[in-house]
């Protein structure tokens, strides 16, 4: 099986060191999408329904980059698990939300609402898919890393989290090269900058697919909770 980013010009220039998409054996995913429009780089005008479908748009460019290089691998069957999880600012959005989803995309959704977005988007869409015919349970693992303490210094904190995920990896004989996705919830937005670069010192090529959300109802003593999907399975040579 192979493990390998995806990349395509349909879609917007990632905004950090990240994939667009990954192929982790039998899965393929896509980092989270706001509504950045792939030939200008910002996000586009109007409201919720501009920016689901723009974020819908930018997945389906993404997935369909993916489709083709599977198609090339001979492991793109028929048989398919799929989901998208949306992510959202504002509970009065829902209803639109999965209007627009909805009449684009599988029925099969995860909704949460959050504090905030990058770039102060107003909806967010990451999307799985998992090859039935050749997904392996054993070949998948799922850490989860949240740090508290009072250090400021939020290049610090975001040091200390990867470092326990990697801490963990090592344990099960794996490394950081492992990990195909993950996903981030900061305390505070403001701190997404100094959490970009830190990050980019930690992982390197080929870079997971991530989401980044802020969610100011975590637990008082949380600040960075980091949660990352890895791959066991065997590498092609």
């Amino acid at each position: 099986m192979t493990f390998e980013k995806i990349q395509t010009d349909k879609a917007p220039i990632p905004l950090a060191k990240y994939a667009q998409g990954s192929i982790a054996g039998a899965i393929l995913c896509t980092a989270g999408q706001i509504a950045i429009n792939p030939k200008t780089g910002k996000l586009v005008e109007g409201g919720i329904e501009e920016q689901t479908n723009q974020a819908i748009s930018n997945i389906e460019a993404i997935m369909k980059k993916g489709h083709e290089r599977l198609e090339e691998l001979g492991i793109c069957d028929s048989i398919v698990r799929s989901f998208q999880k949306v992510f959202f600012t504002n509970p009065e959005h829902l209803r639109t939300l999965k209007e627009n989803c909805e009449s684009k995309l599988e029925p099969r959704f995860q909704y949460k609402m959050v504090s905030g977005l990058p770039l102060n988007a107003l909806v967010e869409v990451c999307s799985e898919e998992r090859r039935l015919k050749f997904f392996k349970p054993k070949d998948y693992h799922t850490i989860e890393s949240v740090y508290s303490s009072d250090v400021f210094d939020a290049s610090i904190k975001t040091d200390k989290v990867i470092k326990n995920v990697d801490s963990e990896l090592k344990r099960t004989g794996s490394n950081l090269k492992r990990v195909f996705h993950v996903e981030t919830t900061l305390k505070d937005l403001r701190n997404y900058g100094a959490f970009n670069s830190t990050y980019a010192l930690r992982f390197q090529e080929p870079y997971p697919t991530r989401a980044v959300v802020e969610d100011r109802d975590m637990p008082s003593d949380s600040d960075i909770r980091m949660v990352c999907q890895v791959y066991l399975g065997k590498l092609d040579a």
